[in-house]
């Protein structure tokens, strides 16, 4: 008991870190004028060293804007995660003496330093941001704000403007991520010439050999995602990265899995609601449970000409990519839906980060109301992938040789077989380790962070991935695609979970608190 209490003590702590540095960042898009949009070819270069680049640009005002790139082996989830978390920057910014946040004022930042040149030290108010890409990088930034500061301490140089970010890039071949660190500093010109040239040597390269040799010091807390053995992939999406790929030339096709009396509240411009339970074997409701087969509820219906035609009546077509919006208080439905396309064989599916809410409350965002428009139907074939589903006599196997994780994404009174919620019989698979799904979210309705997630998962590995299950598969099967999303491991959802499992009376089942 005491270590559960211990690791629940542990896991909401790592959680309430994540949820500050998933959402103390507003995301916004960088203004045209920002040094990191300057484009490579304003840069001369001005050393290489240990795999890190500097150059330098002037600008027509005559200020200096430096640039410093590496090619770093974290993945880009784990690196903008650190960039985030604005409280830990003098981690890896050394020179930063102490940060910290104006009251009243909940995202500017006073940052104090020591300078590269001993005549004083300085100061500078910001305000960062976070812009992401659907590649699954992005851009932490910040704006000059030392006009907002309160007066000026005694002995200390204000500087201003201050300017400057981090851009994360994607390395396909190798897993990793392409760092690229823009300043502008205006201050550097005022220092005296040894000063001046240090800072533009040494300065940014320091930041980005301090941040390598955190990421290294850490290396067995993340891992860059392998390439998944199934066909397709699964990413969490921003909603204001849905936004920019809604108003380009090849828009995604956006589902909403939602009640249909929310998606005829307001819904996404254009995009379709689709109810998972359209997609089962048997769709669960009272009269199938008295006079059906409830065994079946959660299976996926089996392929064939009518669960092509639902599906290219949603719209689906070959090489589209769909992004999935669901509601953060609800069951997972929109993990569901993700889930069966991935299982199907679609080749791009993202999860909207926190749901429809995210996208309602972006500034600018479109809204439509009443019934869904229509639309022409697709050409999707499903080519099923079995790496992202198991079978139930696939899992008595797995459960026999003990060599794969299994994870229980139900509640805790459901785990040990307290609630029951429509199958014949209480408890868990043995074995079995519980992962909430509400734990899933933090508390602004977004899916929480790798590291998060590594916590309350427990050590996973490519060749041994883990089963998800539930009571239908609907709140494991959310589970199943924010690992493949976040971690890069293709787990197995079993769709039938505890309404088929709890069927078979021959079939074992735990009770009681876990030990």
């Amino acid at each position: 008991m005491r270590r559960s209490l211990a690791r629940a003590a542990l896991v909401a702590i790592v959680l309430a870190m994540a949820s500050v540095e998933g959402t103390s960042l507003p995301e916004r898009t960088p203004p045209p004028d920002h040094p990191c949009l300057l484009p490579d070819s304003l840069f001369a270069p001005l050393a290489r060293a240990d795999g890190i680049e500097t150059a330098l640009a002037r600008l027509a005002d005559g200020k200096a804007v430096l640039r410093t790139v590496a090619q770093l082996p974290a993945p880009p989830s784990r690196l903008l995660s650190l960039l985030e978390d604005v409280e830990g920057w003098p981690r890896f910014i050394k020179r930063i003496r102490s940060l910290s946040r104006i009251p009243g004022e909940r995202l500017l930042l006073h940052v104090f330093f020591n300078a590269p040149w001993p005549l004083s030290d300085r100061d500078y108010g910001l305000l960062p941001a976070v812009s992401r890409e659907a590649s699954g990088g992005g851009t932490v930034f910040w704006e000059a704000a030392s006009a907002q500061l309160p007066p000026k301490p005694a002995g200390i140089v204000r500087v201003d403007p201050v300017r400057g970010g981090f851009a994360v890039t994607p390395v396909e071949a190798t897993g990793g991520s392409r760092l690229v660190y823009t300043e502008l500093d205006s201050f550097v010109e005022t220092l005296p010439a040894p000063a001046r040239d240090a800072a533009r040597s040494r300065g940014p390269r320091e930041i980005v050999s301090s941040l390598r040799a955190l990421l290294a010091s850490e290396a067995a807390a993340w891992r860059a995602p392998p390439v998944p053995a199934a066909g397709g992939r699964a990413r969490i999406i921003a909603a204001s990265t849905l936004q920019a790929e809604m108003n380009s030339a090849s828009p995604p096709l956006v589902l909403d899995a939602r009640s249909r009396r929310d998606f005829a509240a307001s819904h996404i411009p254009g995009s379709r609601p689709v109810d998972w339970r359209d997609f089962t074997a048997v769709r669960p409701n009272v009269g199938t449970y008295f006079f059906g087969d409830p065994s079946r509820w959660g299976l996926l219906a089996e392929s064939g000409p009518k669960l092509v035609t639902r599906l290219r009546e949603l719209g689906l077509s070959r090489g589209r990519p769909i992004v999935v919006a669901g509601d953060p208080h609800g069951w997972g439905e929109e993990g569901r839906i993700a889930w069966m396309l991935l299982a199907l064989g679609a080749s791009d599916v993202a999860l909207l980060d926190g749901g429809f809410p995210a996208w309602r409350n972006l500034p600018g965002t479109p809204i439509e109301r009443g019934s869904e428009t229509v639309a022409a139907a697709g050409d999707f074939d499903p080519h099923p992938q079995p790496g992202r589903r198991i079978l139930l006599q696939e899992l008595r196997s797995v459960l026999s040789e003990g060599r794969r994780p299994i994870l229980d994404a139900r509640t805790e009174q459901e785990f040990e077989g307290k609630t029951l919620r429509g199958q014949k019989r209480g408890g868990r698979i043995p074995g079995a380790r519980l992962v909430p799904a509400v734990s899933l979210r933090d508390s602004g309705g977004r899916y929480v962070s790798a590291e998060a997630l590594s916590l309350l998962t427990g050590p996973l590995e490519p060749k041994s991935p883990p089963v998800t299950y539930c009571t239908g598969g609907v709140r494991s099967a959310l589970l199943a695609v924010l690992i493949e999303a976040r971690l890069g491991i293709v787990a197995a959802n079993y769709d039938g979970s505890l309404w088929e499992w709890g069927a078979h009376p021959e079939l074992p089942l735990a009770t009681g608190t876990a030990r």
